[in-house]
């Protein structure tokens, strides 16, 4: 696969996975976080224990994750940059799934979009269950992770496929 043809798929491939991953948080299993029931009880609390980004735990078995934006801001207004970043690294994960199906022996669109399902269930077994198992993530939250990253490899595995077999080999 030329270089040409390498980022075309990329792109092709970043595309489908961003629109996927819509279609997983918006469509397929929305909502898999809780709102707080005092937010600003939670806002004091975190202001006070958490004053900074970062992972908190306490040994009564405890774990937050603290991820919030200076002076409290709405995210409302940022929500383009964030999905832009989104969709720039939805295309670096395609880049690098399209550098290792360029060395895989699959000789089907199929093949590719299988062998990309399993590299994405690598990466969800060694991250996701991992986080289910240490920090107690909940289930939805784990099962939404694994129907987007393996949804998200075989569909972006299949359009790379696509584009190897219509644009052969030219290493």
């Amino acid at each position: 696969m030329s270089i040409k043809t390498l980022s075309l798929a990329a792109v092709l491939a970043g595309i489908v996975i961003f629109v996927w991953g819509i279609i997983v948080h918006l469509f397929l299993i929305p909502e898999p976080t809780k709102t707080f029931k005092d937010s600003v009880a939670v806002m004091a609390f975190v202001d006070a224990q958490a004053p900074a980004n970062g992972a908190y735990t306490d040994p009564h078995g405890a774990f937050m994750t603290v991820a919030r934006i200076p002076g409290n801001a709405d995210k409302g207004p940022l929500m383009g940059q964030m999905l832009g970043y989104e969709f720039l690294t939805n295309v670096l994960q395609a880049v690098i799934l399209a550098w290792l199906l360029m060395r895989s022996t699959s000789s089907t669109v199929m093949g590719d979009a299988r062998y990309a399902a399993m590299i994405a269930m690598l990466a969800f077994v060694a991250i996701d269950l991992s986080n289910w198992n240490w920090y107690g993530f909940p289930p939805i939250l784990t099962m939404q992770s694994m129907v987007d990253g393996v949804g998200s490899g075989f569909l972006a595995g299949a359009v790379i496929g696509w584009c190897r077999k219509r644009w052969p080999a030219t290493r």
